[in-house]
């Protein structure tokens, strides 16, 4: 649902808020100086509307990207005070051990379902197979009983995220179709189909893409399906 939304958003508010900002550059403009306001029908006039398109892009583009990764919260490292980037199994196995100590069902009746939560997150993230699973198609992936080897992770994980991409096409086909959106349809296929690439890359390869790998850098604390999900929000 969240993806929809952010679909809606990119598709009305920027367009909205561009021209509310290109009003109030003019009026600031002619009380300061009214020859720097291009008439409605010159080039300079359509040059500044595209200048505050851009502006109003990039600034709608960092805060869902902050909004999002906000509203992503703890995923099973955070829960155990690690990263995946300095993931280490002794490390689990110690933070493990404490946890169970603090919310083991015997000590702490209070804390049985936070217990549970916490045993099957050290259950994955103790596992090569469901923890490699988990960075790259995140928790819906290891949710599979089934599954026993890397293969079956991912042929259980790749067509639950591209029917997502499928959806988005058949989003933007439908709003072409109803003359709907009708600025960037070029790119927000172009968008749509290299994230499509992205992640089919993410779940087919042993190595993480080389732009996932380099954000990861700035946000240590995050997997490589979190990030593919903030990144997303391009779209």
């Amino acid at each position: 649902m969240g993806d929809f939304t952010g679909m809606l958003g990119w598709l009305f508010l920027p367009q909205f808020a561009a021209n509310l900002v290109l009003k109030t550059a003019h009026w600031v403009l002619l009380r300061l100086s009214p020859r720097m306001v291009p008439h409605q029908s010159t080039s300079a006039y359509v040059l500044h509307q595209r200048i505050s398109y851009a502006l109003v892009i990039a600034l709608y583009l960092l805060y869902t990207m902050w909004s999002t990764e906000q509203n992503l919260g703890m995923n099973y490292y955070h829960a155990f005070g690690l990263s995946p980037s300095d993931f280490s199994e002794s490390q689990l196995r110690r933070s493990f051990r404490q946890v169970s100590l603090r919310l083991h069902p015997d000590k702490n009746p209070e804390g049985h379902k936070q217990f549970i939560v916490m045993q099957h997150a050290y259950k994955v993230l103790s596992n090569p197979l469901s923890r490699f699973a988990y960075d790259r198609a995140g928790q819906a992936a290891v949710a599979c009983q089934s599954c026993k080897t890397l293969g079956d992770y991912m042929l259980m994980a790749i067509p639950r995220r591209l029917s997502v991409y499928l959806a988005y096409t058949m989003g933007c086909v439908a709003m072409q179709v109803f003359r709907v959106g009708k600025y960037g349809a070029f790119w927000q296929y172009m968008a749509i189909g290299a994230f499509a690439a992205l992640e089919l890359t993410m779940l087919t390869s042993t190595k993480e893409p080389g732009i996932i790998r380099a954000l990861l850098v700035l946000a240590p604390h995050r997997t490589g399906h979190e990030m593919a999900q903030i990144l997303q929000q391009v779209m």
